[in-house]
């Protein structure tokens, strides 16, 4: 439970609320590629991710999937069809060996009866969530190429300071993410690159200068 309690919605919850959410979650372990669920199906309770990465991937028109965002440690999903009693809106893959805390469903129905007060808990966790989809619709609205890939990877920040920080995800991954071509991903990666504000590796991208990062998303950078 250390890196779901250290970042993400779960941090902030109080320590009544953690207590008892802990003492129903169980841990479980996926291989890279396999699904933890998928659009459409029923709902089965909460997850949070420990470590490893998901991706949550929507359907398109033609039945093809596309990943909208790649989750780090700390991120939480289900809550939506939990509470609503609806079907799964988007899928959830591992994408690397990746340690999951699940909070079934039975389980989950029969703590929110006995406690009605964490319903409020999940309430928050709904908000967090909802913001975090209208911020990637936002930031695909962003028009300069450049501009869109900083806000992307400004989303992985975790710092809140001007250190350095990674992302792991390949220049191809990126691209399906932020509606990007693959060649014009990778022409912008490399220039940034050679002007000292990131760093790229085999399926990471590290970000050296988080000030001059941010300058691109808001203008005030100089080309």
């Amino acid at each position: 439970m250390a890196v779901a309690t250290s970042s993400g919605w779960f941090s902030t919850r109080s320590q009544h609320t953690r207590d008892r959410l802990s003492n129903i979650a169980k841990l479980h372990v996926f291989d890279a590629g396999q699904s933890i669920y998928r659009f459409g199906d029923p709902a089965n309770g909460i997850f949070g991710l420990v470590s490893g990465s998901f991706e949550i991937m929507i359907p398109r028109a033609d039945g093809m999937d596309i990943t909208i965002y790649k989750a780090d440690p700390g991120y939480w999903i289900g809550d939506l069809a939990q509470f609503s009693g609806e079907t799964r809106l988007v899928s959830l893959v591992a994408a690397e060996l990746t340690q999951v805390l699940h909070l079934p469903q039975p389980e989950l129905v029969q703590l929110l009866a006995e406690d009605p007060r964490l319903y409020a808990d999940f309430y928050e966790l709904s908000h967090v969530n909802v913001a975090l989809g209208l911020r990637l619709i936002a930031n695909l609205a962003i028009a300069p190429s450049d501009a869109r890939i900083a806000a992307h990877l400004a989303m992985h920040d975790k710092t809140r300071a001007d250190g350095a920080y990674e992302v792991q995800l390949s220049q191809t991954k990126l691209a399906e993410l932020v509606a990007l071509s693959v060649p014009t991903v990778e022409r912008v990666l490399r220039r940034l690159q050679k002007e000292g504000i990131l760093e790229l590796g085999y399926g990471r991208i590290r970000v050296i200068d988080r000030l001059a990062l941010l300058g691109l998303i808001d203008g005030k950078r100089e080309q």
